[in-house]
């Protein structure tokens, strides 16, 4: 069962940041080789939820997003960093992501 949890930027505990931040790395550079940069300065205006699932008894974040205001970005609001853990793949997880993103 995921446990998700919407915050702002600035309410994002600091090891919950670390623990984003980590699996988009994980996933966009290293595992994707996406060669451009991730923390591009959107993050602090964006709202972002975090999907935690627990493992052995320990709570790992297993989906993340971005959202962005209409003109951060874009002129309509759009939703960016779309990510599941490689451990979640093939389980649904990216399509009830989107949806907690699209319905925020």
């Amino acid at each position: 069962m995921i446990e998700w949890q919407w915050s702002s930027f600035a309410d994002l505990a600091v090891a919950d940041l670390y623990e984003m931040l980590a699996l988009r790395q994980q996933v966009f550079v290293l595992e994707q080789t996406c060669l451009y940069p991730d923390i591009d300065g959107l993050d602090p205006g964006a709202h972002h939820l975090l999907g935690w699932h627990t493992v052995d008894g320990k709570r790992e974040l297993a989906a993340t997003l971005r959202c962005l205001a209409p003109g951060a970005k874009y002129d309509e609001m759009s939703l960016g960093r779309v990510v599941t853990s490689p451990s979640t793949r093939g389980t649904g997880l990216g399509r009830e992501l989107v949806a907690q993103g699209i319905a925020c």
